[in-house]
């Protein structure tokens, strides 16, 4: 990694083994590479919107706050939250994050280890920036962690529908021990507590369990993923883009690898990686419900009578 990084703007060559093959070099041009947290934000049927987070950054709660109050001077009346493959990142954003949705005074995750000092509350403000409209959040076996605290207090709080397929079960807190003189960067990472949702229940192992199961093949999975990586491609050519995170030792929500083999889903690129006719059954069952809630004129604490009636 060391040899990779260097000052934006000078090249570095690669040379890169697929398989038992070698091809040509690249060369490549080096540059600070900004993720974007928010690829996607708009208002589909019915006046339903749907935005999609893929990690939790520092600047992530304002920009989403942001696209919130676009759709909602565009009518919004209904949301989708779409936290699926959201490896997580900042606790800290998580929780401005989730603080968007829920009324003030709730706690939104607590976290607990050996000693009292790692036991912690983190609640919602009193300010209510955005209208308790009926909510949806997606999840998938790859929304680990920051994703895992959102779709946990909003379902323990009973905020909203939780829908898709169980997460991963990443709940633990760490922090980052500096070791030996500054100039040595060494340091170790080392798991002091866990996360609990609103409930007390824990997300290390387990997971989120959705309201609504809607599976999904490997073959759906890997259209879907197409779908996202052309999302974010855009999204950087048009600059719509976080700041990086700044160095620290704030505590992280940073999640794992997705759950479905990369192996199995490279099997199935040559044949499916085109967007046409692809149906993405999980948005469509979230838009089906969110539906249903605004019909009989459900609110904010609609959710688990309809789900458990399907």
């Amino acid at each position: 990694v060391s040899k990779l990084r260097g000052e934006p703007g000078t090249k570095v060559t690669l040379t890169i083994l697929r398989g038992h093959t070698v091809p040509p070099p690249f060369t490549i041009a080096r540059a600070i590479i900004k993720v974007p947290s928010i690829v996607e934000a708009k208002i589909l049927e019915d006046s339903i919107g749907y935005v999609k987070v893929t990690q939790f950054q520092e600047r992530t709660a304002p920009e989403l706050n942001r696209e919130l109050t676009e759709l909602e001077s565009q009518g919004m009346s209904a949301l989708i939250l779409d936290l699926r493959d959201n490896p997580g990142g900042l606790l800290v954003s998580a929780v401005e994050v989730a603080d968007l949705f829920i009324p003030g005074g709730h706690v939104i995750v607590s976290t607990k280890g050996r000693r009292p000092a790692q036991n912690h509350e983190y609640r919602s403000r009193d300010v209510r920036p955005h209208p308790l409209y009926p909510l949806v959040v997606l999840i998938n076996g790859a929304s680990a962690s920051g994703s895992e605290i959102v779709a946990g207090a909003i379902k323990d709080l009973k905020r909203g529908v939780i829908i898709g397929e169980n997460s991963y079960g990443k709940g633990t807190v760490q922090t980052i021990l500096r070791l030996g003189k500054p100039d040595q960067r060494m340091a170790l990472r080392l798991t002091t507590a866990k996360y609990y949702t609103p409930s007390g229940g824990t997300i290390q192992g387990t997971g989120i369990e959705p309201h609504v199961v809607v599976p999904v093949t490997a073959e759906q999975e890997l259209q879907r993923r197409t779908q996202k990586y052309r999302r974010m491609e855009k999204a950087l050519d048009e600059g719509e883009n976080e700041k990086p995170e700044k160095e620290g030792e704030e505590p992280s929500a940073e999640g794992e690898k997705p759950l479905i083999p990369q192996s199995e889903l490279e099997k199935l690129t040559e044949e499916k990686t085109k967007e046409e006719g692809f149906v993405d059954i999980q948005l469509q069952e979230a838009v089906r419900i969110l539906k249903a809630i605004k019909a009989i004129g459900g609110g904010s604490n609609m959710s688990l009578q309809l789900s458990a009636g399907r």
